[in-house]
């Protein structure tokens, strides 16, 4: 290297560093209108479309998106089977053939040669969504036209996750991720509030920070970055980076026949439950996905090995006065035993899948994991908040999705007994990790709590 001291200054001559690349999204992105986002989710919200309807709306970018590298000439082909690996789900190609003909009726998404088309004005829908659409635009950012959102977490979302799950990573893709320049590219750097997410996506804040930390603890697509002061968090709420190298996490097959002795303890089986839910298969980068879990009674009954008993079917049920037989769990009959047994709690979940008025008001449930252990744990809240009518209260809180007033403390309870379930054991093989009340606690109703937070909310008026 060479210096030439000249009039300007002092001037260097010879080889330089090699400017660093710039930042890609691994994996490709998709560009998600935020006219598009608004008019989906809006029409979600208000129940004119179902998760599953959704999810095959998040879908159907993915499959235009592969066919954008096509050469001149060739004619792209759309199948159900396709969306189906996608979305996966037990109702299988039919489903996703119901679910875009009622995209397709509402207006939202048409299909044409060129591939699928997305509504981007209210007037394209076929109900008068303007106001609703027009109050979620104002609490986007401003001058966004469009949500960046990775490819590999859109195949996540479309595969089945949580409400509170995909709000949380559209209102961080749409916070977060942005383009500097074309030397720079793509950072993920930015700030969101939990309390802005509920808004936009008319969540409970304390289920957005729960999906938040499940993003940023488990599965690693968000870093918290503490280097803020408690001012600008509480103006412009924590600063949170995306990882734009992320990949979906794989899930561990089970061996076809098990050992004689398991390797893990049934405690050990019985750990926290993701609240991921997707389809198999792989996906063009050779990811694996995530496998929707279903149940059927036959399953949970098969011996864990060769040559052992089919273990004992669960003794949750509540035993009758008298000798009396059980009735059969009727959807539209629900009695107050039904929502103690947590096999009958299944069984009601099992009639709404295959319910046609169900269907047809657009509450079929998802058949996966995490939608089984929101009905058990509504059915807990039922059970601890009592009443005159816990039927219609189960009803109320399932029909129309209302899992933010169900407590930790629901979640948490059901757990195991879910578990428990699933594995097909009695009751209480699992105590080892199941919170019970000690003998000399006094278990408070939920009158009582709501009492004494009254007093001690009026305790701190005036200071």
């Amino acid at each position: 290297m060479q210096a030439t001291l000249t009039k300007s200054g002092l001037r260097t001559r010879g080889a330089q560093l090699p400017p660093e690349p710039a930042a890609i999204i691994e994996g490709g992105f998709i560009k998600l209108g935020i006219l598009e986002l608004t008019l989906a989710w809006t029409a979600y919200a208000l129940g004119h479309i179902t998760a599953l309807d959704l999810r095959v709306w998040l879908a159907a970018f993915e499959v235009k998106k592969r066919r954008s590298w096509l050469k001149r000439g060739q004619e792209p082909r759309f199948t159900a089977k396709e969306l189906h690996g996608l979305v996966g789900g037990g109702g299988g190609e039919r489903a996703i053939r119901r679910s875009t003909r009622k995209l397709r009726k509402l207006g939202l998404l048409t299909w044409t040669n060129d591939g699928p088309q997305f509504a981007a004005k209210p007037r394209e829908l076929t109900v008068d969504l303007t106001d609703e659409v027009e109050a979620m635009r104002a609490l986007m950012p401003y001058r966004r036209a469009f949500v960046p959102l990775p490819r590999r977490m859109l195949r996540l979302l479309a595969g089945g996750v949580k409400r509170s799950v995909m709000a949380t990573v559209l209102g961080h893709a749409a916070r977060c991720i942005y383009r500097k320049d074309k030397l720079t590219g793509w950072s993920g750097d930015g700030s969101c509030a939990a309390s802005w997410v509920a808004e936009v996506f008319g969540l409970d804040e304390r289920s957005v920070r729960r999906a938040r930390a499940h993003l940023r603890d488990e599965l690693g697509w968000l870093t918290e970055l503490h280097d803020r002061s408690q001012w600008a968090i509480n103006a412009h709420g924590g600063r949170f980076e995306v990882d734009l190298s992320w990949q979906r996490p794989e899930l561990e097959t089970a061996p076809s026949a098990a050992p004689e002795k398991p390797s893990i303890s049934p405690a050990e089986e019985t750990e926290a439950v993701s609240i991921l839910s997707g389809p198999s298969g792989e996906d063009d980068r050779g990811l694996s996905g995530l496998r929707e879990q279903t149940f059927s009674p036959k399953e949970r009954i098969q011996p864990s090995h060769p040559g052992a008993a089919p273990p004992e079917p669960p003794s949750d049920s509540c035993p009758k006065k008298g000798g009396e037989a059980e009735h059969p769990v009727k959807l539209h009959d629900i009695q107050s035993e039904d929502l103690r047994s947590t096999s009958r709690v299944m069984e009601l979940f099992d009639l709404a899948l295959s319910d046609r008025s169900w269907a047809k008001a657009g509450v079929t449930p998802v058949d996966s994991w995490p939608e089984r252990l929101n009905w058990a744990a509504a059915a807990a809240r039922v059970r601890a908040r009592g009443g005159t009518n816990p039927a219609g209260l189960f009803m109320h809180l399932v029909r129309k999705r209302k899992w933010g007033d169900v407590s930790n403390h629901d979640e948490d309870a059901v757990r195991q007994r879910m578990a428990e379930w699933r594995d097909g054991v009695p009751e209480g093989s699992y105590s080892q990790k199941r919170r019970r009340a000690e003998p000399d606690e006094e278990v408070l109703s939920f009158e009582q709590e709501e009492y004494l937070r009254e007093q001690m909310l009026s305790s701190f008026k005036g200071w």
